[in-house]
């Protein structure tokens, strides 16, 4: 379940940004700017029209429970939206406020940071364990080449040492 949410929070934020970024573009070649006012919930199945006008050109068609991002009040029955880049028009009567549970949210996005700083932490210990375990396997490896090397010198020694005592 919280897997879940974490993925359409994303999935939200995507969408948002995807049809912002259109409609600002297309809004800054003709000059204009737009303001995100609010998130609506489809009330009832409604059509998104290519004008404000019920006889318009349908753009798509909204089931009831879907979020819909309003980006203009036009006048009393109608809101500007965005939908896949192309800008369309829903009647308000359709739609209710989407409250934003902010708190909720907040505490999410805490949990994600105190979750990343874990992650942080762990590879930093790992790192580290990895930097001593390096450290340990070159100290072992130089003290068998000391103890080839103290073995390989009293054996010298003992034929040097066997040597003067033939004399």
């Amino acid at each position: 379940m919280r897997r879940f949410s974490k993925q359409a929070l994303v999935m939200l934020c995507m969408t948002i940004l995807f049809g912002m970024g259109a409609v600002l573009r297309a809004n800054a070649a003709a000059g204009d700017s737009v303001t995100i006012l609010k998130m609506v919930t489809a009330e009832v199945t409604t059509e998104a029209k290519l004008e404000p006008d019920d006889a318009a050109e349908t753009l798509t068609t909204f089931n009831a429970g879907s979020d819909i991002l309003v980006v203009e009040e036009i006048d009393e029955e109608w809101y500007s939206i965005v939908y896949k880049g192309d800008i369309g028009y829903v009647r308000r009567a359709d739609t209710v406020d989407k409250p934003i549970d902010v708190e909720a949210i907040d505490e999410e996005l805490e949990e994600e940071e105190y979750q990343g700083q874990l992650l942080v932490e762990e590879v930093e210990k790992k790192n580290s364990e990895s930097k001593q375990s390096k450290i340990w396997g070159v100290i072992i490896v130089l003290l068998v080449l000391a103890i080839f090397g103290v073995g390989i010198y009293s054996h010298l020694e003992s034929k040097k040492n066997g040597k003067k005592e033939e004399e």
